[in-house]
């Protein structure tokens, strides 16, 4: 993401190193590490705009190692009620979520700024905010689909 303008107040961007809590949650209570991993863990809807969802681990291994699905926004639906033990993963994650935290920071960005983000390793979103009128907060994006 390239900031353009950044807003009159608010938008700090948040990122959480949610597979360095995984790892520390695996070490420290490997059953609920084991329900993030559920193939039914996380429901992921509307992703892209695309109006599809998926159903899946929140954290899984592949060709590009450990990853995460990780996300706590409008876009994630966790299912607890399918899943044992996915509730107090959930909290334990969510607990990690804090500005005292190892796997969590906060900033704004500033016009210039550029942050890139591995989204198959960092979960990343933002604070909501209030535009200046007259100038509202830009921001580009872009979206690789292959390994750069």
């Amino acid at each position: 993401m390239l900031c353009q303008s950044q807003s009159k107040t608010g938008g700090e961007s948040r990122v959480f190193n949610s597979i360095g809590a995984f790892s520390q949650l695996v070490r420290e209570r490997p059953e609920l590490a084991n329900a993030l991993c559920s193939n039914k863990a996380l429901t992921r809807i509307d992703i892209d705009r695309s109006g599809e969802s998926k159903t899946g681990p929140a954290f899984d291994i592949n060709q590009f190692g450990l990853v995460t699905r990780f996300s706590l926004d409008n876009t994630s639906k966790w299912n607890v009620d399918e899943v044992e033990n996915l509730q107090e993963a959930l909290n334990w994650m969510k607990g990690k979520l804090t500005t005292d935290s190892d796997f969590y920071s906060e900033f704004k960005l500033s016009s210039g700024d550029l942050l890139v983000v591995a989204n198959h390793k960092i979960s990343h979103g933002r604070n909501g905010y209030e535009d200046t009128k007259g100038n509202p907060r830009q921001l580009y994006r872009a979206l690789f689909k292959q390994t750069l």
